[in-house]
C-alpha cells in the first residue's frame, strides 16, 4: 500500500518570492518588448506612407491620397485631379479623378446627380446607373454615392483590335462652398478587386460615411444613355463642360 505524500510544515513556503533583481530583469524585458513593438509599428507606418501620395486640391477641398505607384495628371476636360494605375491585369487602367462645377441658384443634389449621369452617358458606351445611396462626407455634409457600369474599348486609342470590357465605377457628389465636387473611380469590372484598396484610400480623404440603415435612392431613368446620333446630343447641362471617366486608357 502506497504511503501518502508528506505535507510541508505549517508556515513553510512552496516557492521563493522574487528578489529585487528578478523584478528589475522583468521590467527590462517588458521595456525591451514595448520598444521593439513601437519601432516595428513606426517602420510599418513609414513604409505605408512611402507607398501613398497625397495632393492638396485647394481651399474648400480635402487632401486626397492615391497609391504612389500610380501616374498622376493635372486632369482633363475640367478635372482638377486624375491618377491612374499604369499597370494591372486589365488593359483598362483603373483610375480616380476629381472635378468641380460652380454652384447654380437652382441646383440640388438630385439635379447635379442627373447632370453627371447625362454627361457619363455621352462619354461612356451603354452607361447604366446600378445603384445610388445617400451618404455624408466631411463630418455630415449630405452627398450621394452612385455606382455605374458601361462598356469601354481600351485598345481603340492604340489602334489595336481588342474586346471591349465592362467598366464599373462610382461617383461621389457633394457641395463644398460655392461649388459641387464630383469624386470618381472606375476600373475593369473583372479586375475591380485589385483596385478596391486604392479606391477606399481615395474616398477616405472625403470622410465618407455610410448610414447605419442604408436607403437606396431610386435609379435614374434608362433614357440617360448615349444618343444614336451624336450630332443630336444636346449641350452639357448645368455648367459642366464634360466629365470623362476616371480610368484612363493606355
Amino acid at each position: 500500500m502506497k504511503s501518502l505524500p508528506t505535507l510541508p510544515a505549517p508556515g513553510a513556503s512552496f516557492a521563493e518570492l522574487p528578489t529585487a533583481a528578478d523584478w528589475r530583469r522583468n521590467d527590462l524585458a517588458l521595456f525591451a518588448t514595448v520598444l521593439v513593438l513601437l519601432l516595428l509599428g513606426w517602420g510599418v507606418a513609414r513604409q505605408a506612407r512611402a507607398h501613398v501620395q497625397t495632393v492638396d486640391l485647394g481651399v474648400g477641398l480635402p487632401r486626397v491620397a492615391y497609391p504612389a505607384g500610380w501616374t498622376r495628371s493635372s486632369g482633363e476636360d475640367g478635372q482638377l485631379f486624375a491618377a491612374r494605375n499604369p499597370a494591372g491585369s486589365s488593359a483598362y487602367r483603373a483610375g480616380v479623378s476629381l472635378a468641380t462645377r460652380p454652384l447654380l441658384a437652382d441646383d440640388t443634389l438630385d439635379s447635379v446627380r442627373t447632370d453627371v449621369a447625362f454627361l457619363r452617358s455621352r462619354t461612356l458606351d451603354r452607361y447604366r446607373e446600378l445603384s445610388a445611396q445617400a451618404v455624408t462626407v466631411q463630418g455630415g455634409t449630405p452627398a450621394v454615392l452612385t455606382t455605374f457600369a458601361a462598356l469601354a474599348d481600351p485598345s481603340r486609342d492604340s489602334g489595336l483590335s481588342g474586346m471591349p470590357v465592362v467598366v464599373q465605377g462610382q461617383d461621389l457628389i457633394f457641395k463644398s462652398g460655392n461649388q459641387w465636387v464630383i469624386a470618381s473611380t472606375s476600373a475593369d469590372a473583372a479586375a475591380l478587386e485589385d483596385a478596391r484598396a486604392a479606391f477606399a484610400l481615395f474616398f477616405a480623404g472625403f470622410d465618407l460615411a455610410l448610414p447605419a440603415a442604408p436607403a437606396p435612392l431610386p435609379l435614374l431613368p434608362s433614357a440617360a444613355t448615349p444618343a444614336s446620333d451624336p450630332a443630336a446630343t444636346p449641350a452639357a447641362p448645368g455648367g459642366f463642360q464634360s466629365l470623362p471617366p476616371a480610368g484612363v486608357n493606355p
